[in-house]
């Protein structure tokens, strides 16, 4: 009776851990290739497994780019829920935007840390290049419910703007994130080595008060055509 159990629980890691390195692995082919660029043949082979592995545990390589995002898109989310909750207001103490910034913001560095958030950056980055809508639509299916907890949050306390403002601003902050994400390593040069988006204390030091200006600055006024003013003046 003990062997078996022993058999059984042996079976069941041994399961886990397959699984765990067809992700892994498909996850560093993914980020290197795109999913478009990387075969089940040459899947199963990085992996040392067999096609039917693959299949029982994902079924197709969109299955499996979803279980990817999924495991990695989750910490980020839920970081993102437990900062926000912290800047809900309460009695004598209004949220403050550069709390919600951060709360949106840091995270995603902080996903950034390690061979592994390096790698899914990396995947991250060429996923937003591809032109599959089902393979385009991952970020909104994983990141959008919250993502739009924080748009409602911003226009809750910045009264001032229209939602279509917001949701602009709300789009320089994610340029502004990305950007330094990626790390290319241009301010590095620009800057002589003395600026460094690598150091996340650093870059939220510059970057939130940065966005929270942006986000504070009044709604923009559209001006009269000038071409028009002038052609009035004229006659």
């Amino acid at each position: 009776m003990k062997q078996a159990r022993n058999t059984k629980s042996t079976s069941k890691s041994s399961a886990v851990s397959t699984r765990e390195k067809i992700l892994n692995v498909a996850e560093e082919l993914f980020a290197e290739h795109g999913i478009n660029g990387v075969s089940m043949r040459q899947l199963t082979a990085a992996a040392n497994v067999n096609l039917a592995a693959i299949n029982y545990y994902f079924g197709t390589k969109e299955t499996l780019l979803a279980e990817i995002f999924a495991r990695r898109a989750g910490p980020i989310i839920e970081q993102r829920g437990k900062m926000l909750e912290e800047c809900e207001e309460k009695p004598g103490k209004p949220p403050i935007l550069e709390q919600v910034i951060e709360a949106f913001v840091r995270p995603a560095l902080d996903s950034t840390q390690g061979p592994d958030g390096l790698k899914f950056m990396q995947l991250r980055a060429r996923l937003s290049y591809e032109r599959d809508q089902t393979i385009r639509d991952l970020f909104p299916r994983f990141f959008d419910p919250m993502t739009h907890r924080f748009i409602e949050f911003f226009q809750k306390i910045l009264p001032h703007l229209s939602k279509a403002e917001v949701c602009w601003r709300f789009h320089f902050l994610l340029g502004a994130m990305i950007y330094s994400m990626a790390n290319p390593g241009r301010i590095q040069t620009l800057s002589g080595g003395i600026c460094n988006p690598g150091d996340w204390e650093e870059n939220l030091k510059e970057m939130v008060p940065f966005l929270a200006a942006g986000f504070r600055a009044p709604p923009v006024i559209a001006a009269a055509p000038q071409s028009k003013s002038r052609k009035t003046k004229q006659g």
